[in-house]
Formats: structure tokens, sequence, C-alpha cells
């Protein structure tokens, strides 16, 4: 049987949480300014180019070049800087020349936006809180996916070749299952009782104790099911009747809202995914 807790120790050094994201996350809580915002960002000079990009980037179509990172923070906002932020120190743990790294970045970054549509689209929940538990739903795949490469590597083999359900492969092999690691590895990261229950809890059950993270849990598990019955992270799509599960119904919408939210969060999927 496979120690739990080794591979937790093991990941407290292999996967810290990026400083400058989390000292921009903590910023942005704290309503610093934009000063104080733009000193942080330029500790680390990706960050500070993917603001500038972004303001520069035809969504926003600016009439000016913007080359301050002050002007463009201004322009695209706190949200969309902690969005980057966060985006951006995640996608430094991920590998782009492996395959399996690849899959999971790109299903990470369409669930990130399809939470921050559904959020949007359901309301009185935060959407940068959505995006953020989007983003790191399936970050216990990667952790095991490092800590225990050949067990961990079979398990996503097996769920790409013959399309099989993730969970249910996971505890045949190894007895335990990615959500549980990324609740764990929230703890560690200080990430407040919100993301951690709503990590930990994003495949069920969804009556839990910590109220706000009982709305998260099953917007990301809905989410999760629209990306997957795209394909995005997987060798073809799953067949899901989005109406018959849980997470549907627990939201309160309905499939004119999964509609929009899932064409809306496609086309920005599409704009987003080469940005990082």
């Amino acid at each position: 049987m496979i120690d739990t807790n080794k591979i937790i120790d093991a990941a407290k050094n292999l996967f810290p949480f990026p400083i400058v994201a989390r000292k921009l996350l903590m910023a942005i809580e704290t309503d610093a300014s934009a000063e104080q915002i733009t000193r942080i960002a330029s500790l680390d000079p990706s960050i500070t180019a993917n603001i500038i990009t972004m303001a520069n980037s035809p969504f926003y179509a600016a009439r000016r070049e913007i080359t301050d990172v002050i002007h463009a923070t201004t322009r695209i906002g706190f949200e969309t800087v902690r969005q980057i932020a966060i985006t951006k120190g995640l996608s430094n743990l991920f590998s782009r020349t492996d395959l399996t790294d690849k899959l999971l970045w790109e299903h990470s970054i369409a669930v990130s936006i399809l939470n921050k549509q559904l959020a949007r689209r359901i309301g009185g929940v935060s959407e940068s809180t959505a995006y953020t538990i989007g983003l790191l739903h399936d970050f216990g795949k990667v952790i095991l996916k490092r800590a225990i490469p050949k067990d961990y590597n079979t398990v996503l083999e097996i769920c790409y070749n013959e399309n099989k359900e993730v969970r249910a492969v996971e505890l045949d092999i190894l007895g335990m299952t990615h959500d549980h690691f990324i609740g764990e590895i929230a703890k560690i990261w200080n990430l407040g009782d919100i993301i951690t229950t709503a990590l930990s809890n994003h495949h069920g059950p969804y009556d839990i104790i910590c109220s706000e993270a009982s709305s998260y849990a099953p917007i990301t598990a809905l989410s999760d099911a629209i990306a997957n019955s795209e394909g995005i992270g997987r060798k073809k799509p799953l067949n899901i009747d989005i109406e018959k599960i849980e997470p549907f119904k627990l939201t309160g919408i309905d499939m004119k809202d999964v509609k929009f939210v899932r064409e809306k969060g496609l086309k920005e999927f599409k704009d987003t995914i080469n940005f990082f």
C-alpha cells in the first residue's frame, strides 16, 4: 500500500506555492493600491510581462500601446491580475513537452474559465475564487505524477487509452484519489477553508460543513463535467448527461445557462490556452 503521508511530505518540497503569486493574492485580498500590486508583480518579470501583454490584447482594445505595468494593472483590473499571477505561477510546474502534463494543464485552464463563467451566471459567489479553485482542482494529479511517477503514469495511461474515469482507476491502483491530495496540499499552502474544502470535495460529498465551499464544489464538478464532455484533456469526449448529474441540480441553473457558459467559456479557453 502506498504511504499517503510520505507523498504529502515529499510534495511540501516539490510544490511550494509560487511566492509572488501568493503575495499578490494576499495584497489584492487586503485592497492594496495599484502601486503596491505593481511593486509585488515586478518581483517576477514573467508575471509583469503577462500583465502588460494582456493589457495590450484585442480584448481591452487599448488606443495606444501600454508599456507601464501600473497603467496595465489599472486597465485590466485587480481580479485579472490575480488570475494572471496564480495561472502564470502554476504554469511553471507543468512540463509542456510531456503529453500528460500538457493535457492536465489544458483541462485545468478550461475548468478555471468555466468556473468563472458559471460563478458569474449563478451569482452570489466570487468569480476569482471560482477561477482559483478550477485551476487547482486537478493539481493532486500533478503531485501524484511527480511523487510516484511509475504508478501514476500507469493510472493516466489507462484513463487516456481506455477513456475511464480517473478516480475509479486511482482507487483501484493506488487506493487513494487526487482530490484528497490537493486538499492536503491546499492546507500546507494556507489557502483558507473555503478553497481547501471545495478542492477536497469537488467530486463530492457536497453537503459539507463549510457553507461557502458547498457552493464552489458543485460548480467545479459541473465545469469539470463540461470540459470532459468536450474532450479537453482527454483522448476523446466523455459521454455525460449534464442534466442528470448531481452538481448540475445543486447549482440551480438550467440547460440554457449551461449552453451559454459552455459557448462563452470554450471561446475564452481557445483565446487563453496559449497565453501562458
